[in-house]
């Protein structure tokens, strides 16, 4: 049985400085640039909306299945994408098409639900129930757990639900137990009350234009969610909570010039 720790301090209001830097952050990502290195051959968070919510939505429409192998290879890309190359020492106690099964059977019925309800699209324990369920699904080893993976998963998979990156380094500067499988329901209430407190700020950071593969339908729902205000907010977190993550000082002029190759392609 799970036992709640009450995180020691919520997350701050950030000024709209911290905001910024974190949306540019995020926009560097978006348009597959590190915005630590600068590095311009990262996947970006365009591309893994495109592998995994393209997918989800055209199942929502269509009702056809996506194919496993596919998906497969873009969870290793995904674990690669987002700096946790460690889960793949736990690769053999993964059973990824029996987490396939999984967004099928448990995390679809409550994207409907949250699809029907609008008010529960913001319900951070929609997300927990689903993080269990992908969890559960993907583990085939009675002691393992991969609610990291799973969170990173449903983040991409569905901007509909309230899911958060779980990051047990930010877990612990709050409070919480340093173990996943003991604080992610804390941590999603941690970030969603987190969203309350910096709500007026983050609303008015709007998610760019679809690229690099995602469909402008897939890109208009996630657009009408708080998708990418949970993305600033992730971000502006984790620079405050580690000083050693730094922020490249040309970001600003990298992005510009991704925005322009790309109004280049789109001409």
């Amino acid at each position: 049985m799970r036992l709640p720790k009450i995180a020691r301090s919520p997350i701050p209001r950030f000024t709209k400085t911290e905001l910024n830097l974190a949306d540019r952050c995020a926009k560097a990502l978006w348009y597959g640039i590190n915005f630590q290195t600068g590095n311009l051959h990262h996947k970006s968070d365009a591309s893994l909306m495109s592998d995994f919510a393209f997918n989800f939505y055209h199942f929502h429409t269509n009702k056809i299945k996506f194919k496993p192998d596919i998906f497969v290879a873009d969870i290793r890309q995904l674990i690669l994408s987002c700096g946790v190359k460690n889960l793949f020492r736990w690769i053999k106690r993964m059973d990824l098409r029996k987490a396939i099964d999984s967004i099928y059977d448990d995390v679809y019925p409550q994207f409907l639900i949250s699809q029907k309800k609008p008010n529960r699209v913001s319900s951070y324990q929609v997300a927990v129930q689903c993080l269990e369920k992908l969890n559960d699904g993907i583990v085939n080893h009675p002691t393992s757990n991969q609610y990291n993976l799973a969170s990173r998963i449903l983040f991409f998979l569905s901007p509909n639900l309230h899911t958060f990156n779980l990051n047990s380094t930010i877990a612990k500067h709050f409070g919480l137990q340093h173990r996943t499988h003991v604080h992610y329901a804390d941590y999603f209430e941690l970030f969603s009350k987190g969203m309350v407190t910096n709500q007026t700020n983050l609303s008015k950071y709007k998610m760019p234009p679809a690229r690099d593969g995602l469909d402008v339908k897939t890109w208009n729902e996630a657009r009408r969610t708080d998708w990418w205000r949970r993305r600033v907010l992730d971000l502006a977190v984790l620079l405050h909570t580690s000083p050693k993550v730094t922020v490249d000082p040309n970001l600003r002029v990298y992005i510009r010039r991704k925005i322009k190759q790309d109004e280049i392609e789109n001409a």
